[in-house]
């Protein structure tokens, strides 16, 4: 072989090698999350454990891609929209994270234009449902309100009963009741939106003649504890129907009399045996409520980081399909966990008081 053609064919190899090096390199390069939870305010009950799920999937990030390739900056949402905006736009303009993992439905809400403006996938852990219509490059990894409305009134209505949703959630009552009216006339439920505060006396005593058969709040801890003790106050006996770790938490259940809740129903997503032992294995001692939480934080990081490094690019358009696509059991924690679409599917199980 001629001298020239020698060095000319070493070139075309370590050119070649050099590519895919670069290939390589690209696609284990690495990710910034940016996670805007509640540390403070009225979810900071829900935030400790999250901090748990985090660190847990920080941990297995690394091990699939390296220390130095995996970061997560934690901005504290204070509960509210207001301090999730100014968190998002931190860790945006900033740190320059790759993406934006949100907990709660204010938050998400308030925080998903922002993300979307700089073209990066938001995936939140909410209620909320209207996010994914209106923001496309958005992963939903909480499940839905339509999904466990439809199942309890298959399941414990006819169309003879009345049921009164009660939301301070935001977009998430218009959902519960597409899945009510499967079962239940339109004219038998009533959507009642935006509520505010912890005070339901006068609402209830407004809507003692409707004679609810069942009322579904969508709502936090302390917000349906006041519901529940208020309405044992004034003798209303319509059962409750809500999801178990915003509504009979432990705290809650310690100190609203029995009588108060029983034979009302809820739900909950079971979670993966295989996880709850590494979290009790980690963390002993957790709670019903913490482990719903850990396991809620954990999915979301890893389906957000091995999405993240799938797309060389990192837009919202390229990791938010990349995630829609993953079926790999090992990253979801609830039982039965998959993806449809962009918005996460599992088992609901319904539960009564006694």
């Amino acid at each position: 072989m001629k001298k020239t053609n020698y060095f000319w064919v070493v070139g075309v190899v370590l050119v070649v090698i050099l590519a895919i090096a670069l290939s390589t390199s690209n696609k284990t390069s690495k990710i910034t999350i940016g996670a805007i939870i509640p540390q403070t305010g009225f979810g900071a009950y829900w935030g400790a454990s999250v901090l748990k799920g985090l660190t847990m999937a920080k941990d297995d990030l690394i091990a699939l891609y390296g220390e130095e390739n995996v970061k997560i900056v934690i901005e504290d949402s204070q509960s509210s929209p207001t301090g999730a905006v100014s968190a998002a736009n931190k860790l945006l303009n900033f740190d320059r994270v790759n993406a934006i993992y949100t907990e709660f439905s204010g938050p998400s809400n308030a925080v998903s234009p922002v993300v979307r403006a700089a073209g990066k996938v938001l995936v939140y852990s909410a209620f909320n449902e209207k996010i994914l219509e209106d923001n496309p490059h958005s992963v939903k990894t909480f499940v839905s309100h339509e999904v466990a409305c439809e199942d309890f009134a298959r399941k414990y209505l006819d169309p003879s009963k009345k049921v009164i949703i009660l939301s301070m959630i935001s977009d998430a009552g218009p959902y519960c009741l597409k899945g009510l009216e499967e079962v239940v006339p339109a004219e038998n439920i009533k959507d009642i939106e935006g509520f505010t505060g912890t005070d339901f006396r006068t609402l209830l005593l407004q809507n003692k003649a409707f004679d609810a058969d069942y009322i579904i709040p969508l709502m936090y801890e302390d917000s349906a504890y006041a519901l529940f003790k208020q309405k044992g106050e004034l003798g209303i006996t319509t059962k409750i129907f809500c999801y178990k770790e915003d509504c009979m938490t432990e705290k809650n259940l310690e100190n609203i009399p029995a009588e108060y809740v029983r034979g009302s129903l809820y739900f909950s997503i079971p979670i993966d045996a295989a996880f709850e032992e590494r979290v009790s294995a980690r963390y002993p001692g957790v709670t019903e409520g913490e482990m719903q939480a850990i396991a809620n934080a954990y999915q979301s990081a890893m389906l957000l980081g091995v999405g993240l490094v799938e797309c060389q690019d990192r837009t919202g358009e390229c990791v938010s399909r990349k995630i829609s696509e993953i079926k790999d059991p090992k990253y979801f924690t609830y039982r039965n966990g998959h993806m449809i679409g962009r918005m996460l599917g599992s088992d609901v199980v319904i539960g009564e008081m006694e």
